[in-house]
C-alpha cells in the first residue's frame, strides 16, 4: 500500500503533501467480499482523505461518477496500480493461483 499512497488522488488529482500522505483505499466493488470483510491489499487505489470519505458513503455511485468523468472503470485503475507495483509478480502469482491457472 506504500506504493499506492505515493500517487496523486485517483479521483480528484490532489497531490499529497508530504508525499505519501494520500490514502490507500480498498475497493470493495467487484471484490466479492461482504460487509466487514476487507478486499485484498492489491485492490487499492490512491485517494485523498476527502475522496476516500466520499467513496465510503456510496461506493457504487462514487465509481460510476469516476467512470463517467474519466471513461475508465475502477478495475482499469486497479490494474494500473498492479502493473506499476514493485510487488507485481507476487500479486499476479496470487491471482493465477486463485483462478486455478
Amino acid at each position: 500500500t506504500g506504493h499506492v499512497r505515493k500517487h496523486e488522488c485517483s479521483n480528484c488529482g490532489h497531490v499529497p503533501a508530504p508525499p505519501g500522505a494520500n490514502e490507500a483505499a480498498h475497493v470493495r466493488l467487484g471484490s466479492h467480499t461482504g460487509m466487514g470483510q476487507r478486499p485484498d491489499d492489491f485492490r487499492t487505489v490512491a485517494l485523498c482523505k476527502e475522496c476516500h470519505t466520499r467513496q465510503h458513503t456510496g461506493e457504487a455511485t462514487f465509481w460510476r461518477e469516476y467512470q463517467a468523468r474519466t471513461g475508465k472503470t475502477v478495475d482499469d485503475l486497479i490494474e494500473h496500480f498492479i502493473r506499476t507495483s514493485p510487488k507485481r509478480s507476487e500479486i499476479e502469482a496470487i491471482r493465477r493461483e486463485r483462478n486455478g491457472a
